[in-house]
């Protein structure tokens, strides 16, 4: 083949493509961009606040050694219910014994010599007394006397120390025998041993003033279960004690149970502090009223608190609302070239839908375009949003695709998209 044939089929290839492709386009044109459009339905909207959580019972305690040893006995188990005052574990109680036995014996010493302290005091008082009829009857010196009264006074005082030996010996006794019951550890509350930390061998360890002690086990009452969560600083402000509480359990599918805002912290807790990541978020206490047999403390959850709910409203798709500025807009329904300064002055961004209007062209054929309307909006739910003013039942408007809203201009011509060739969005449960 010639290059000249070539030339010329190559020629007749462009202009073949060429024409398609601009065929297309013109299409495009005549068809309109493909557009998800929903009408303006009455509806009842409920608004939530959504957060993770954790499952956690109402009442749990940590029991933990007072003192410090190896558990010779263990007397409950994981999963085990107990009665309050009932018998758990023993620590090893030799060395408190001995501790209990010496004390005693220091206490039976210093009895001693408090008694022998008093005799002295009486044996002085008496020789006191004989001294002081002598010097009566001129037979002895003032000096003899004073040394009797001085006699006097140490045994007195030897008396004092002797009592505060006594009871210094009698609390340290004290002591050592509470050191002792110590070492016998009883169920303070009745309720369910939801975590046992030590095994019978082990030696439990004591806590320090800036270190805590080894928790040895938990007791909880997992018939009184509550939801632990952390609420965004945002969110919060919504929120008030006694509100419902809807709480989805991770390991509990299909299955959502009810509660109800106990309490909301004061103070918030901030992670991430001085960074980029920082997050400042309020503890929240929910109490679940509906009990289940299967929650177990640390479960994860995902928790809804109802803060608003309105009947018969006017709502739309919330996907549907989009922001446009009014330098924008003017531009878009405008020929003439825009003002710098009324650009700046517009520039304040408006919140609105797209409407689809309908119109016949002169060949009949019902045309579609879209026009941006401004609205005001009021609460949201999970799909839909409120309209307060703006639109009325039963408008058309713009739902979508995201990237067709993204940069939908006033007055462009738009279609309904086609069910059967619109890409199927993944399913949440799979």
């Amino acid at each position: 083949m010639s290059n000249k044939k070539k030339w010329i089929i190559g020629i007749v290839v462009v202009f073949v493509v060429a024409g398609i492709i601009i065929g297309q386009i013109t299409m495009k044109k005549d068809k309109g961009l493909a557009v998800e459009i929903a009408p303006v339905k009455i509806e009842k909207i409920v608004e939530k606040v959504t957060a993770p959580a954790r499952i956690q019972p109402v009442t749990i305690v940590n029991i933990s050694a007072d003192v410090m040893g190896q558990v010779t006995e263990l007397a409950a188990e994981e999963g085990d219910w107990v009665e309050k005052g009932q018998f758990l574990l023993r620590i090893d109680p030799a060395i408190y014994q001995s501790s209990v036995n010496r004390a005693k014996a220091m206490l039976r010493s210093a009895a001693a010599s408090e008694e022998l302290a008093e005799a002295n005091l009486r044996q002085a008082e008496l020789s006191h007394s004989r001294k002081q009829n002598l010097f009566d009857q001129d037979l002895a010196s003032q000096e003899e006397l004073d040394i009797a009264q001085t006699e006097v006074e140490v045994n007195k005082a030897r008396v004092k120390s002797a009592r505060e030996q006594v009871e210094e010996t009698k609390a340290t006794l004290e002591e050592a025998r509470s050191n002792l019951k110590k070492t016998t550890i009883s169920a303070p509350m009745a309720g369910t041993v939801s975590q046992l930390n030590i095994e019978e061998g082990e030696t439990a360890i004591t806590g320090t003033m800036n270190n805590p002690g080894t928790v040895l086990l938990s007791i909880a009452d997992l018939t009184q279960m509550e939801a632990v969560a952390e609420v965004d600083e945002t969110d919060v402000v919504q929120l008030e004690s006694g509100q419902n509480v809807e709480v989805e359990v991770d390991a509990l599918p299909d299955t959502i149970l009810t509660g109800e805002v106990r309490e909301i912290a004061n103070t918030a807790t901030i992670r991430g502090r001085g960074t980029d990541q920082e997050i400042t978020n309020f503890m929240v206490k929910i109490d679940i009223v509906s009990h289940h047999a299967k929650l177990r403390p640390g479960m994860s959850s995902t928790i809804s608190i109802i803060t608003h709910v309105k009947e018969d409203v006017a709502a739309i798709p919330i996907q549907a609302v989009v922001m446009r500025r009014l330098s924008e807009l003017e531009k878009e329904n405008s020929d003439k070239p825009s003002d710098p300064e009324s650009e700046i002055k517009n520039d304040d961004a408006v919140e609105g839908v797209f409407i689809v209007k309908e119109e016949s062209d002169r060949a009949g054929k019902i045309k579609k375009t879209a026009h941006f309307t401004q609205i005001i909006t009021g609460i949201s739910s999970e799909t839909s949003i409120e309209v307060v003013s703006g639109l009325s039942e039963g408008t058309k408007v713009i739902t979508g695709p995201y990237r067709i809203l993204l940069n939908l201009q006033d007055g462009s011509s738009v279609k309904k998209e086609d069910e059967k060739n619109k890409p199927k969005r993944p399913d949440k449960k799979s």
